[in-house]
């Protein structure tokens, strides 16, 4: 019976990752002990993985998802820093939600095109605006009631996981 959990092993793997990072590990090696780190049983197997690295101090070790981040850090390069995790997975949710939407507005101007062009017959274009439209609305909501630090939908205060769900 294994003595560590995953988070033990995303605890090795981020200092292999900064390892790596700073050039004193190639892919290669890389690769292997990041396998042998996920396939690890013993806390002993997962210290001789990094045993003859140089030891990191706990700022220069990123911290896994769920684990916080420093505010004022950026969760990934490119972005604009967020206070946590939580508000850049909160930010994730609301720009797939955005893009979801342009998606649909694109495609039913379109198809409205398409339907003026043939000489204004019945109006089919309301059959997938409504199908999609009700998809699009609802993740629209989902991003909207979203909380990123748990991974569930808030609503009135409480938390919605799949066995309260309606749909």
């Amino acid at each position: 019976m294994p003595d560590i959990t995953d988070r033990d092993r995303q605890r090795v793997a981020d200092a292999l990752r900064a390892h790596f990072t700073a050039g004193r590990i190639d892919v290669e090696e890389f690769d292997s002990r990041l396998g042998a780190a996920w396939a690890a049983q013993t806390q002993g197997d997962l210290d001789a993985l990094v045993a003859d690295l140089p030891r990191l101090t706990d700022a220069a070790v990123a911290p896994g998802p769920g684990e916080g981040r420093a505010p004022g850090r950026a969760p990934w390069p490119g972005r604009a820093p967020a206070s946590t995790w939580e508000d850049a997975r909160r930010g994730w949710a609301m720009r797939s939600a955005h893009a979801h939407m342009r998606s649909f507005l694109t495609t039913m101007a379109i198809l409205v095109a398409i339907w003026a062009l043939t000489g204004f017959g019945y109006f089919w274009p309301a059959w997938p605006m409504v199908i999609w439209g009700i998809f699009v609305f609802r993740h629209a909501m989902w991003a909207r009631r979203y909380d990123g630090s748990r991974g569930r939908h808030q609503h009135h205060g409480y938390a919605c996981g799949p066995a309260s769900r309606i749909f």
